[in-house]
């Protein structure tokens, strides 16, 4: 089981906050990446992924950094019994394509499939791993 937890600060403070993090033993800064998501909707309406009983995304991001290039394809959905608990439970499912394909994929997505672009967002993107988290 996979569990991910997010933190957001101003970014006037992220310097001082990861040089933090790098003093914590055992706690490794893995990668910093940029990241752009576009995220569409299913064509018909009656079946929107933002609809409350699909509660869905539909993905398409970009990842990179000077050490890789990375783009995929990703579904993620809150599973209907989430909030019993305080912890969201989520389904995601992800494909990598290869980095040359996007255009032929975003081809097939707006020309082909119809999928209506519902919005996008760009981030940098900070890990940092143990052998628990």
């Amino acid at each position: 089981m996979e569990y991910e937890v997010r933190y957001y600060f101003p970014t006037e403070k992220l310097e001082n906050i990861i040089q933090k993090l790098k003093k914590i033993s055992g706690l490794t800064m893995e990668s910093r990446c940029y990241e752009k998501t576009a995220q569409f909707d299913h064509p018909n309406k009656e079946m929107s992924f933002y609809s409350k009983e699909v509660d869905g995304r539909f993905r398409i991001r970009v990842s990179k950094n000077e050490n890789y290039s990375k783009r995929k394809i990703s579904w993620k959905r809150r599973i209907p019994d989430t909030k019993a608990t305080d912890v969201n439970k989520e389904e995601e499912v992800e494909v990598s394509i290869k980095y040359d394909e996007y255009d032929n994929l975003m081809f097939l997505i707006n020309n082909v499939l119809k999928m209506k672009a519902v919005e996008s967002y760009e981030r940098y993107r900070t890990v940092f791993i143990t052998d628990e988290i």
